[in-house]
């Protein structure tokens, strides 16, 4: 033990090193001696990794530029995760992290992480045209969420997947907090998003989350472009500060009971207050379709919802719809769930012994109905092991 304690201290692993290597790099006080030392020394530790994870490491773009041209040294084939969420990949960066990829360098990647990398709309262009290269064919999981690529960005990266060059994409994440990440998607990139959708190259695609499409028709092409059946076979599906009104959750409904989401394991709608009780309702129309028995994860968070809503939705549970689903979330601007709402949850775990689904939301009316509940669910939770047991 001691002696591998003293290995890793001699060499510690590359996401701690190389962040003080490019530091150190771009600082510009070496000899040129010693910035080819230090190049050496950042290709040397790239070519031993498999996953290079620099995520909230803070690095400027001009580091993340060095990172970039140190990728386009050489062929890397043993990495396939680079994930660099919350640090700059901005105007310095960006153009040589695509280059990168554009020579065949990161031909293996099967996961890029640009979460929050302050990305605008010209830097996703260089990234879609750097992923119509052909050469991240492998790339399973594209994280862009929480950058500000706006319509501009969406549409390129949307042709890119529109190509038929990124074939194996599973995971998909764009957008982000319009009230803090800018302007949004709007139709025209929505349009585009969907189109992507419908060309039939993403078939393997299983799990999307978008942020901030400000307007409806948007988010209902979106809706369609899934509800096509060119794409994969869902897993999760997850929309958030997305302007859903009653005409998008019909849309959505319409959607979730066809068979491109009967695997459905997540559906989340976070942010989106014109939802309300009657979008809920629209909703409860899916929730009712044995196409969403593998559900095991609801959230509606922050949508509006209040009595006409959770009478929906405890109905349904009560009937024994969503069979499957382990826990709802329905957390809603420090306000609570009303005592009506909550006696009718405990009624629906009384006379449906197999509902065994934790409610989460921001405040229970008093102690004494949440321990109700509570203990409800327990008692069914118990029941279904002990039947599993025998």
């Amino acid at each position: 033990m001691a002696y591998e304690q003293a290995r890793m201290m001699a060499n510690p692993p590359p996401k701690v090193v190389i962040p003080v290597m490019l530091g150190v790099l771009t600082a510009g006080r070496q000899t040129i001696n010693e910035a080819r030392v230090l190049e050496a020394r950042i290709l040397e530790k790239l070519d031993s990794v498999s996953e290079l994870d620099l995520d909230f490491r803070l690095i400027e773009d001009n580091e993340m530029a060095t990172l970039g041209r140190a990728f386009q040294q050489r062929p890397f084939p043993g990495l396939e995760i680079l994930s660099l969420s919350q640090n700059r990949v901005e105007e310095l960066a960006m153009p040589q992290i695509a280059r990168a990829i554009e020579t065949g360098n990161l031909s293996n990647l099967r996961k890029l992480n640009l979460y929050k990398c302050r990305i605008d709309g010209a830097g996703a262009i260089m990234l879609a045209e750097a992923l119509q290269s052909g050469n991240l064919s492998r790339l399973q999981n594209l994280e862009l969420s929480y950058n500000n690529i706006g319509d501009m960005g969406l549409v390129a990266i949307s042709n890119a997947l529109a190509s038929g060059y990124v074939p194996a994409i599973k995971t998909l994440s764009l957008g982000g907090d319009v009230e803090t990440q800018g302007e949004g998607f709007h139709v025209q990139g929505s349009q585009a998003l969907a189109r992507a959708f419908q060309s039939g190259n993403s078939p393997l695609l299983e799990d999307l989350q978008i942020w901030g499409i400000v307007e409806e028709e948007g988010v209902i092409a979106v809706i369609k472009g899934l509800e096509s059946r060119m794409v994969g076979c869902f897993k999760s599906l997850y929309f958030s500060n997305c302007k859903i009104r009653l005409d998008g959750a019909k849309a959505l409904a319409r959607a979730l009971q066809s068979p491109s989401f009967s695997y459905l394991s997540l559906l989340g709608i976070f942010e989106s207050p014109m939802l309300g009780d009657e979008g809920v309702a629209a909703l409860a129309e899916a929730f009712k379709s044995s196409n969403l028995n593998s559900l095991e994860h609801l959230y509606l968070n922050y949508v509006r919802m209040k009595d006409k809503g959770w009478s929906e939705l405890t109905a349904l549970l009560e009937a024994g719809h969503l069979p499957n689903l382990s826990g709802i979330y329905a957390i809603e601007d420090f306000h609570h769930i009303s005592r009506s709402s909550a006696e009718a949850l405990a009624k629906a775990y009384h006379n449906n012994t197999s509902l065994v689904a934790k409610v989460i939301v921001c405040k229970w009316p008093n102690e004494g109905v949440e321990k109700e509940v509570e203990n409800l669910r327990s008692i069914n939770q118990n029941l279904r092991t002990s039947t599993s047991a025998e």
